[in-house]
C-alpha cells in the first residue's frame, strides 16, 4: 500500500506539471519505519519511477522493488 500511495502521489502532481524527483526519504506507518529510495528515469514524455522500500524485520531488511511507468495527462479541450 505504501508503494501505491507514494507513485499514485507522484502521478497526481506530475499531471499538476511538477515531474517526479530521484530521493530517499523515511516514511512511518503502522508503527514501522520505511526508507523508501526513488530512482527517475525520463525519457521523451515518459518517466520510468523505480521505488525501492526497505524495512527492519526482526533484526533483518526486507525490501521490495516497484517500477512504475508515468506521462503527465493533459487537459482535455473543451468542445462546443
Amino acid at each position: 500500500f505504501l508503494a501505491r500511495a507514494q507513485l499514485s502521489m507522484m502521478e497526481a502532481e506530475l499531471d499538476q506539471g511538477i515531474p517526479p524527483l530521484s530521493g530517499q526519504t523515511e516514511v512511518s506507518s503502522n508503527d514501522r519505519v520505511y526508507q523508501v529510495e526513488t530512482s527517475v528515469v525520463h525519457q521523451h514524455e515518459f518517466y520510468d519511477v523505480h521505488l525501492r522500500i526497505s524495512w527492519q524485520l526482526m533484526g533483518h531488511e526486507e525490501q521490495a522493488f516497484f517500477v512504475r511507468r508515468m506521462r503527465r495527462h493533459e487537459p482535455a479541450a473543451n468542445t462546443p
